[in-house]
């Protein structure tokens, strides 16, 4: 499943349940590692690869299911 999806699906379980600190936990990993990726990419782009493997060492290092 694309991290777009995961991090929508995170966030509309965040406003079902507010309450849940579970489903407030996995959507911040979420947006962390959705933030990660992002700026993994744009430093690929803008051809900074030492940055970029440091990026997705961080992105690969956070844990989703």
């Amino acid at each position: 499943m694309a991290s777009y999806k995961k991090i929508s699906l995170a966030q509309m379980a965040a406003r079902i349940d507010p309450g849940s600190r579970e489903i407030a936990a996995i959507a911040r990993k979420a947006r962390s590692v959705a933030s990660a990726r992002s700026m993994g990419n744009d430093l690929f782009k803008a051809s900074k690869f030492e940055a970029q493997q440091g990026s997705a060492k961080e992105a690969s290092s956070l844990p989703m299911g």
